[in-house]
């Protein structure tokens, strides 16, 4: 019986040092593994979640183009914009000015002048130029009162491509936008309610 109760005994004696360091070490592998995996899903969740953002903001932004283009009074078109090459060789390294793709005459909302000057134009992003070298074009609307800067908003800050066309009454626009790693394209076209200038 004595001996019996010894063999028991020695049956239910705890984990080896050996064996409580392997059962850590495959803990630290799983776990480790677990994080990375976590890791990775929060990140293209992110990315995902940005790619999105993003285009709904492009969506949005030819609705509100398109609406104001269709109520101007008076829409010219300066040029039918291009490709990123275009805008490399039309903006000047030494002294980036702003490209003027259109510009709209509206209604003023708050009636202090007759009407309202819109300038959509493509600008170099000058922090990115002058600290990496970077070309990173922007599009920029802008609006006068009487010649004067009312406000001054940066629409899309990563643009890779514009296309302005017209056809008689009907004004397109293409754009191109660099989301992640690859180039997206976002159209519109709009049917304009005053006559445009020959």
């Amino acid at each position: 019986m004595t001996t019996l109760f010894r063999a028991r005994n020695n049956r239910e004696h705890g984990l080896s040092m050996i064996e409580l360091l392997l059962i850590i070490a495959a803990l630290g592998l799983i776990l480790g593994a677990l994080y990375q995996f976590l890791l990775l899903a929060n990140r293209q969740s992110r990315s995902t979640t940005f790619k999105q953002i993003s285009v709904d903001q492009v969506n949005l932004l030819l609705k509100s183009i398109s609406q104001e283009v269709r109520n101007a009074l008076l829409v010219n078109i300066n040029s039918e914009g291009g490709d990123i090459n275009y805008f490399d060789s039309q903006i000047e390294e030494e002294n980036p000015q702003p490209f003027l793709l259109f510009t709209l005459f509206i209604p003023d909302p708050e009636e202090e002048s007759e009407n309202l000057e819109v300038r959509y134009e493509i600008v170099l992003n000058k922090n990115l130029w002058e600290d990496k070298g970077e070309k990173v074009y922007m599009l920029q609307k802008s609006i006068y009162r009487e010649s004067s800067l009312v406000k001054s908003t940066v629409l899309i800050d990563n643009i890779y491509s514009l296309e302005v066309e017209r056809t008689s009454q009907k004004i397109s626009i293409e754009v191109g936008v660099v989301l992640g790693n690859r180039i997206r394209y976002f159209h519109t076209s709009v049917t304009v309610r005053n006559p445009l200038p020959a």
